[in-house]
């Protein structure tokens, strides 16, 4: 269980595999953060996919927050990262993501990467702040508004 404080409220949680029954909160929190956002049934897929890693952070049982990375290879793809808005700036997406490090590292990938939108500071500083750089960049990859993405990677080695 991890226990954070913030100014607003103290937060008590806990990182757990993704289950069939966070999906509703899970695509409610997708929803609201994304103006593309991912289908449920892309949730559902991927809590029974041998090659997907899928982690919540749980409050009792309301989801805050939750990540969906990929193994292909030797690369863990970090694919999709969101955190409920109201419970921001709280460490949680900060957990989440050393998780998924620590257990791609564990399952011996060499190498972490992702997209993220350029308009997206919080999560660039947070991807900074794990070691991430950019590598490359894919030209007009979001909708909604139109704009590239940012690959970012890092060594897990």
């Amino acid at each position: 269980m991890t226990k954070l404080t913030s100014q607003q409220k103290s937060v008590d949680y806990r990182l757990v595999e993704m289950t069939g029954e966070d999906i509703e909160q899970v695509a409610l929190i997708e929803r609201s953060c994304f103006s593309n956002p991912w289908p449920k049934e892309s949730f559902r897929h991927d809590i029974s996919n041998s090659f997907a890693y899928t982690l919540v952070a749980k409050e009792g049982r309301v989801v805050l927050g939750y990540l969906v990375a990929y193994l292909i290879a030797e690369e863990f793809q970090i694919a999709n990262i969101a955190v409920r808005p109201q419970y921001r700036r709280r460490g949680i997406g900060r957990s989440l993501l050393a998780a998924a490090l620590s257990e791609g590292r564990r399952i011996g990938c060499r190498y972490a990467i992702l997209d993220v939108r350029p308009s997206n500071i919080a999560a660039m500083q947070l991807y900074d702040k794990f070691g991430f750089g950019k590598v490359g960049r894919r030209p007009k990859y979001y909708a909604a508004p139109s704009e590239d993405a940012l690959i970012m990677g890092k060594n897990l080695t």
